[in-house]
């Protein structure tokens, strides 16, 4: 009786990635034990032939799958990663191709990578340099070490401002900033640790945006434009009153679906109260204070996600916030108004255990369930995100009436460290303004 092959991989998967002219082709292993590898074509000559056939006879998704080159070629890169060598294969030359230079690009990494593990995420940092830097220096420009990279600063510049993401679009403006980033802090990290010798192998990007650009990203009709405002992230806020309108909307789709109208009341504290996924995911029943002579929030658990600390799942922080730890915060319950939240509020506790989750999911499930509500009660969706300076700026709005004017208390209230990150979250909503100018002076007549 043979003894089967040992199995090494759980499978592979491929995914296109849509252009505009053709589909690219994605493909990803999933290891027998271990994380998911992402195949790049530049290591794998299949793959590499893969693409280029679809982009020289520029073949979208549809019309790929049912032609029999490309089919015949796929199955070849199936058998070649499932072989029992054929992914061990391609991680080696994955990690030779880092270190073939006169550089280990692969142990600074890790060493940078531990580093900024200190006072950020590092993960996102190094990946960031591996899949969006090192591909321009090192394959396009030809570097061998990062004292090279200062020869292509302004080359650099330009590579932020044309690349392309994973959609085949350029990157928004917006996202200059987060690309800039993580190839300073590697910078960085060389001299400090003397990679790089001196002022004259040293620099950092900057790749500022202005006022024109930013307007130039928000034109619409004609040609689409390479800065496209479908692209740009949004400035919208909910309303005091969009809290009201959201709040019967819910009452009235969900009356007879109890599950859709719990996550709906667990996601409507977080758009009330501003608060973070993390936190939102980290309330349980009990944490509500809705009978208190004061109703309030209590804040003690952060759910975040697992990736940020190269673990799988999610990651439960007791006793914090993004900016605290072993603190005991409590937010008051204010808006739309006391009555509302408290109502929500009351219901939760009424139907989920004390130690239970008011939202049983991970973070990045919220905005996907609210993106689902949102299209069933058909109203505007906006991202977790733009809750946070939709709460900061209803709330600035009545600060005399639900903070007595002390802008201290406001900051508090948004669970920041300091009253200047508290305004940058105000948002000059006109609707909001106008709105409020109008409740000023019916009070007034």
């Amino acid at each position: 009786m043979t003894n089967k092959p040992k199995k090494t991989t759980q499978g592979v998967y491929t995914q296109f990635r849509a252009s505009q002219n053709y589909d690219a082709l994605r493909v990803f292993v999933r290891p027998a034990n271990g994380k998911q590898v992402t195949i790049k074509p530049a290591l794998n000559s299949t793959l590499r032939q893969i693409n280029r056939y679809l982009k020289n006879n520029k073949i979208k998704k549809a019309v790929a799958v049912e032609d029999p080159h490309f089919k015949n070629l796929l199955a070849s890169l199936n058998s070649e990663l499932r072989a029992e060598f054929g992914l061990k294969s391609y991680l080696i030359q994955a990690k030779l191709d880092l270190k073939r230079k006169n550089f280990d690009f692969d142990t600074a990494l890790d060493e940078f990578e531990k580093i900024k593990s200190d006072v950020s995420v590092g993960r996102a940092y190094r990946s960031l340099i591996t899949h969006f830097w090192l591909p321009f220096f090192i394959k396009e420009k030809g570097c061998e070490k990062p004292s090279d990279f200062i020869n292509f600063k302004k080359e650099a510049e330009k590579y932020v401002r044309t690349a392309k993401n994973k959609f085949g679009r350029p990157y928004s403006v917006q996202s200059y900033t987060t690309l800039c980033r993580p190839l300073n802090s590697f910078m960085r990290f060389c001299f400090e640790y003397n990679y790089i010798k001196g002022d004259e192998e040293f620099f950092t990007l900057k790749v500022g945006t202005t006022m024109h650009l930013r307007k130039l990203s928000r034109i619409k009709g004609g040609k689409k434009s390479e800065l496209s405002p479908q692209f740009v992230r949004t400035k919208d806020t909910y309303t005091l009153d969009d809290m009201v309108e959201i709040k019967k909307k819910i009452d009235s789709a969900f009356k007879d679906d109890l599950d859709w109208k719990l996550r709906s009341y667990g996601i409507y504290i977080g758009i009330v109260t501003g608060l973070r996924r993390g936190n939102l995911c980290g309330l349980k029943a009990k944490h509500l204070k809705p009978d208190d002579k004061i109703p309030h929030i209590e804040i003690h658990d952060n759910v975040l996600s697992g990736w940020n600390f190269n673990m799988k799942g999610a990651v439960v922080v007791e006793e914090s916030t993004k900016t605290t730890e072993g603190e005991d915060l409590k937010i008051p319950m204010l808006a739309p108004d006391i009555d509302t939240v408290i109502e929500v509020a009351q219901f939760l506790i009424e139907h989920i255990d004390p130690e239970d989750r008011i939202l049983s999911c991970y973070p990045d499930t919220v905005g996907r369930w609210w993106k689902k509500i949102c299209e069933q009660l058909k109203i505007k969706y906006l991202h977790p995100h733009a809750w946070r300076h939709s709460f900061a700026t209803v709330a600035s709005l009545n600060l005399d009436d639900w903070f007595g004017g002390n802008r201290r208390l406001l900051q508090k209230a948004c669970l920041h460290s300091s009253f200047r990150t508290t305004e940058k979250y105000i948002n000059d909503n006109a609707d909001e303004y106008l709105k409020q100018f109008a409740r000023i002076r019916s009070k007034k007549s």
